[in-house]
């Protein structure tokens, strides 16, 4: 059997591919849910017998059976099936950025490794590739942007012609990866053009994304549920503060200096950041097993974002404290429930 190929350093590709799309996941010990991911891919038609889907896996150096899983599926799917390994374990970002620079697709999609997709998911995306791509006029191209459902009452596609109009609509899911895509012209453009590119600042995705919007790129939201996501044992590894917060509203002040966003917008995603951050540290605070976050400086970092506007620290504290009653109250059930099973 053929060895996995290591990257040392990646090589973007301009030669023109077969394939549509490239579903693109960067994985670290994760063998069981990935196992899930790849079988609810190749096992579709679209993956099998349309010839315009590739799946790329970047193992960042796991330790699990991850390289021997995907060498069987390299095995039986050598034409649309690569699998790389890292040479040495590198920051989730950088995975991030590699894998999608080792995809060969017109449209890149980064994928989670704990996504597993409903059987008609590859359909419905290369449809609306090929609507995409049929409707563009002068080279003006959509970007598409699978949410995966987690707009609510959002289940028809939702032009967002700016950044603003974007932030305001995707109601805070641009952090989510399993909904970044991008053009992969357009990707090789973005980092020739943004050299600064924060690929290691834990949301290299989301700065690839508004910088695709700063470019001019108009997005096009498609909230259709394409999987469930299996959640890993243990979520975290970095810091919910600094991420979620600090780094998240640093890329936000950018857009609004460029005057790509209104002060309305900035405030929004503002209560929106820490509303979220607050939901994570209940989360870590009540289940201490199942969540490894951090938290260092954490109140300071809320404070300072907050600095502008202090009724939002007001805000934050009154939502984070209803939240862990609810949350609280919540689990309490489930044991009291569970203690009169047993019995």
């Amino acid at each position: 059997m053929s060895q996995p190929k290591m990257i040392e350093s990646f090589v973007t590709s301009k030669k023109v591919s077969t394939f549509l799309l490239s579903i693109c996941i960067p994985t670290y010990n994760r063998s069981a849910s990935l196992r899930q991911t790849i079988q609810s891919i190749v096992t579709q038609s679209s993956f099998r017998e349309d010839s315009c889907v590739e799946l790329v896996i970047l193992d960042n150096c796991s330790q699990d059976s991850t390289s021997e899983l995907c060498m069987m599926y390299l095995k039986l799917y050598p034409e649309n099936f690569k699998y790389h390994r890292q040479l040495e374990l590198v920051q989730g970002d950088i995975n991030f950025r590699d894998v999608l620079n080792l995809a060969s697709g017109a449209f890149l999609k980064l994928n989670n490794d704990t996504l597993v997709h409903h059987k008609h998911s590859l359909r419905y995306m290369l449809d609306a590739l090929g609507g995409i791509i049929s409707s563009a006029t002068s080279g003006n191209r959509e970007t598409p942007f699978f949410s995966n459902g987690l707009i609510r009452l959002r289940n028809h596609p939702i032009n967002c012609p700016s950044m603003d109009s974007f932030l305001k609509l995707s109601c805070g899911t641009s952090t989510y990866i399993g909904a970044f895509g991008i053009w992969r012209d357009d990707l090789h453009l973005i980092q020739n053009y943004f050299p600064e590119l924060a690929w290691k600042n834990c949301l290299g995705q989301v700065d690839c994304l508004f910088r695709l919007l700063e470019l001019g790129r108009s997005l096009v939201i498609y909230n259709c549920v394409l999987g469930t996501i299996n959640q890993p044992i243990n979520r975290g590894g970095y810091d919910i503060g600094k991420v979620v917060v600090a780094e998240y509203l640093r890329l936000c002040q950018r857009c609004f200096r460029l005057g790509l966003i209104t002060r309305g917008s900035m405030l929004r995603e503002t209560r929106r950041s820490i509303i979220n951050a607050s939901k994570w540290f209940n989360n870590q605070l009540l289940y201490p097993n199942l969540y490894r976050f951090e938290f260092k400086d954490f109140f300071v970092i809320v404070k300072t974002s907050c600095s502008e506007r202090p009724i939002l620290l007001a805000f934050f504290y009154l939502h984070m404290y209803f939240d862990y009653f609810l949350k609280f109250c919540r689990k309490s059930i489930k044991q009291l429930l569970l203690y009169i099973k047993r019995r």
